[in-house]
Parts: structure tokens; C-alpha cells; sequence
């Protein structure tokens, strides 16, 4: 993208806060941001600072890859004595993503521990996807410089449901800047800075 995605201006906030606000709406709460340390993960914490039921977790070593932040992001989830019952993930690349859409895939859990959840558009899985708690520690338990969820994905196919959505703002995510303006979003004027071409 050539900077920061979560800062992206998305309808007049930044694209962090209005993803966590479409999760936090429906209904998974509270939400962890992750970020990487530095000044880019600083200027992402400010942006959800005073979002409520939002909740920021550094990952100390985010060049292990994409699982390596869910790692974190599950970690800070569990601590304390209320365990959840289950958890979401999601990138923060989808503008469209509706409180409805994440309703959805919520409201497609039976509460069973063992559970997943996939939401789906036209037979194409997007996200958030829904793990029970019961996966929680064979997440944890991943290598995350060899591996990704979907290894979770596929050693549980049994347990995956599929909730089919009408939308496809599960799907519709964005990795340069014209995928970003074909979305609908504008680019800031400033120059990118050296930190966000790596982003």
C-alpha cells in the first residue's frame, strides 16, 4: 500500500477504528487490536485509544508473520478468569465489513466449545472467521514463521460451518492503492513514510 492500511481514512476515521467499531456493533466485544512496536503501531493505538471495549496488544515480533498477531491478539483475549467462549478473527483491510455481517457469523454459533464458523460469499470464505475457545491452545501452540490458521482450518473440516452472506464486504479487502480507491477509499496527500513502505 506504501503505508499504514489501519490508518487509512475510511469515512472520515481511521480503518482500524472503523473495523473495530463493525465488530465491536456486532457483537464481539471486547476487540484486541494488535500492532508492531514502533511509531506506526503507536499512531494505530492512538487511533482506537478511546474506542470503546477495544482493547491494544503489541506483538513483539510481527515479521513471524500474519499468525504471529493473532497469536498476540489471542494471548491478551485469555488473560484474566473470564474466558470467552469463543473468538473472531479479522484483518483490519475491510472497510465494507458490516456490524450485520459480523452479527451473522455470530449468530451462526451454536456455543459449542469445539465450534468453527466461516462466513462465506458465493462459496468463497472471508472474514472474521469464528474459533470455540476449545482451539485456543492449539493456536497458541502453532509455529507462526511455517504456518497460518488455516492449518486450523483444515485438521477441523467436520467442525466448520459455513454461513453464506449476501454481501461481499467479507471478502473485499485491499493491498495497494488501487485496490484501496476501487473500494472507494481516498489516499491522503502526504507522502508515504519509510516505516509504511513496509507495511
Amino acid at each position: 500500500m506504501g503505508r499504514p492500511k489501519a490508518l487509512l481514512p475510511w469515512e472520515a476515521e481511521p480503518l482500524v477504528r472503523r473495523v473495530a467499531r463493525a465488530l465491536r456493533d456486532g457483537g464481539a466485544a471486547p476487540v484486541v487490536v494488535v500492532v508492531a512496536p514502533g511509531a506506526v503501531g503507536e499512531a494505530i493505538s492512538a487511533a482506537v485509544a478511546d474506542a470503546p471495549e477495544v482493547a491494544v496488544t503489541v506483538n513483539p515480533r510481527p515479521e513471524r508473520g500474519m499468525l504471529s498477531s493473532v497469536q498476540a491478539g489471542l494471548a491478551r483475549a485469555l488473560e484474566g478468569d473470564a474466558r470467552p467462549g469463543a473468538f473472531l478473527v479479522c484483518p483490519c483491510d475491510l472497510p465494507r465489513l458490516s456490524a450485520r455481517d459480523v452479527a451473522c457469523v455470530l449468530g451462526a454459533w451454536d456455543g459449542d466449545a469445539a465450534g468453527i464458523v466461516a462466513p462465506a460469499f458465493k462459496n468463497k470464505r472471508g472474514h472474521p472467521t469464528l474459533f470455540g475457545v476449545q482451539y485456543a491452545g492449539e493456536v497458541m501452540a502453532l509455529d507462526s514463521g511455517n504456518t497460518g490458521l488455516n492449518l486450523v482450518l483444515r485438521r477441523h473440516a467436520d467442525r466448520v460451518r459455513e454461513v453464506a452472506l449476501e454481501s461481499d464486504a467479507i471478502l473485499r479487502d485491499a493491498d495497494t492503492p488501487d485496490e484501496w480507491r476501487a473500494l472507494g477509499g481516498a489516499l491522503p496527500e502526504t507522502e508515504p513514510t519509510d516505516h509504511g513502505k513496509r507495511v
